[in-house]
């Protein structure tokens, strides 16, 4: 299939088409590792959200669902990064038109794989922290340089600071743009450790690197519409003022947390459509790749 779908643009509207075509087949695949965590987030907080007096919560009601409610946010959220890997052999199978398994077989099939997996969600958190770090130095550098001076034009400040923080979002939106393909490179690619399966990605993505800004920004504006119009569809249905009011103000950021919780499963509805188009374009990229190398031999 994706030999007929060479731009961006195809690839990311035929991806919405399947999409919506298997929607019922990849909700009821991705529903428990997604809205596990949300039942995890409410167990947690649920002594307070059935109290209407916050003085009269039991503490020990209170640890019994602290500990109930992680053991089940952990269990859903390890099946929801079991099934971000599923999902990309899913994807393979739709892309080249190959005849699928029940949704269930290819996480068992991933599964297999736990212990290089979480060697590669370790890499991919320390290039993270990484980064967070050296925004962190550069930051604390700028403010340091400023107080070094006898006067402080505080506008300017803020003004330069402000400028700078719109040049590292910029730098660091483009380093994960590189970085966009390395979970389907590391699912693809079993012959290949964690990080040589980062590096494969980080290099076929500035081998085609336009085109795959492009790809992000896309799923980016998607997703985003999506946020929006389903943030304002659970605004007036479920978290509105009713809603607040229900409850002490003592729990507004609580409320506001599950809220965003909720809101965050919402968007990850989206997790098949993204890892689809990911896939089909990691796909793409690698095909190019290997004809090329076979045209230099």
């Amino acid at each position: 299939m994706y030999k007929k779908s060479t731009s961006v643009v195809s690839i990311v509207t035929k991806s919405l088409g399947i999409f919506f075509e298997k929607f019922p087949s990849f909700l009821k695949y991705i529903a428990y590792p997604l809205f596990g965590q949300l039942a995890g987030v409410i167990i947690c907080f649920l002594p307070f959200l059935t109290a209407k007096d916050p003085k009269a919560v039991s503490i020990s009601l209170v640890f019994l669902c602290m500990i109930a409610g992680l053991i089940v946010f952990c269990h859903a959220f390890w099946r929801y990064l079991l099934v971000s890997g599923g999902l990309v052999l899913i994807s393979k199978q739709i892309v080249e038109n190959e005849p699928l398994q029940e949704f269930g077989f290819y996480t068992k099939a991933f599964q297999k794989r736990s212990k290089e997996y979480v060697s590669y969600l370790l890499i991919m958190i320390l290039i993270s922290l990484l980064f967070v770090v050296a925004a962190v130095i550069w930051i604390f550098a700028m403010i340091g340089g400023y107080y070094n001076v006898a006067s402080i034009d505080m506008t300017a400040l803020a003004g330069q600071l402000a400028f700078q923080g719109l040049i590292f979002g910029a730098v660091m939106f483009l380093v994960a743009s590189i970085l966009s393909v390395t979970l389907e490179t590391f699912v693809l690619n079993p012959n290949l450790t964690p990080f040589k399966s980062i590096l494969k990605a980080a290099k076929l993505a500035l081998k085609n690197y336009f085109p795959n800004l492009g790809l992000i920004i896309l799923l980016m504006l998607i997703s985003v519409i999506w946020s929006e119009v389903f943030g304002l569809i659970l605004g007036n249905a479920v978290f509105n003022e009713a809603f607040y009011a229900e409850h002490p103000r003592e729990y507004a950021d609580m409320l506001s947390f599950i809220q965003g919780v909720t809101q965050g499963c919402i968007v990850n509805l989206l997790l098949p459509l993204m890892t689809l188009c990911r896939t089909w374009w990691y796909l793409r990229m690698e095909k190019e790749y290997m004809l090329k190398v076979a045209k230099k031999d």
